[in-house]
């Protein structure tokens, strides 16, 4: 505490070190502290909040009966948002070398979800579908920038929650 009277509370923290960060995880209950490797218990570790996004930018078009935001990458599509709009149901793709199902996970800052994608007939696409409340869209829209889109199999995308994400979203609701 200094000698102006100022609050020991009230004091900056110390800087946080990023080198530890991810290594171990300590849960405190009751009267025992217990550390263990985060992939002990299952947690990730990876910061995917610090990885740069994918390469590509978002596109919006609107069709009758749709709406779509595509991110796209060098090499084409690399997922979409698609409102349908007479289900009131936003429908997720992502490409794939050869459509399979699999598990499909979409992060935000402040939670995710997995989900069974399903391969699309006739189009190398696997797809969930959302319904047009469902609080993950809201997160997607506002998260800390960008959200994650994780399919077994393939490399994860980092993509930025710009307004062509939100534009689809709202357009549903």
């Amino acid at each position: 505490m200094d000698v102006k009277g100022v609050s020991a509370h009230c004091a900056a923290m110390k800087p946080f070190n990023r080198k530890f960060a991810g290594v171990l995880t300590l849960a405190i209950t009751a009267n025992f502290i217990t550390i263990a490797p985060l992939s002990a218990i299952g947690q990730d570790a990876d910061h995917w909040l610090d990885e740069p996004r994918s390469v590509g930018d978002w596109s919006y078009r609107q069709n009758i009966g749709e709406s779509r935001a595509q991110y796209l990458g060098a090499g084409g599509e690399l997922f979409s948002l698609t409102c349908k709009f007479s289900a009131q149901k936003i429908q997720m793709d992502r490409p794939v070398a050869a459509a399979r199902a699999g598990m499909m996970r979409i992060r935000t800052e402040t939670g995710d979800r997995v989900f069974n994608a399903a391969p699309n007939a006739g189009a190398n696409t696997v797809s969930i579908m959302l319904n047009q409340n469902d609080p993950l869209l809201d997160a997607m829209a506002i998260t800390k920038g960008r959200f994650a889109v994780e399919l077994e199999g393939a490399p994860t995308l980092y993509l930025p929650s710009w307004a062509e994400v939100t534009r689809v979203i709202e357009d549903c609701r």
